[in-house]
């Protein structure tokens, strides 16, 4: 399992790699690195970062996945 051999700033760094090296997005970032070793998606919340949370939220709004707070159409 992943969550056993790194840590929260190594699951970060890798995630973000994916994501400037592939142009990929968040979410399919870490699908991405789980499908790689192996891993559910299931057990990683306990690796992402408040920093990685942060950018998850972000995509999830800008893709209309979740609600987001009130923004003006400009």
């Amino acid at each position: 399992m992943l969550s056993e051999f790194i840590s929260k700033k190594t699951f970060s760094m890798r995630v973000e790699a994916r994501v400037k090296a592939e142009g990929l997005g968040y979410i399919d970032a870490i699908l991405a690195l789980c499908e790689d070793t192996n891993t559910d998606p299931a057990n990683t919340p306990q690796l992402i970062s408040t920093a990685l949370k942060a950018k998850l939220e972000a995509e999830a709004v800008s893709k209309n996945y979740i609600k987001g707070g009130n923004r003006l159409p400009i």
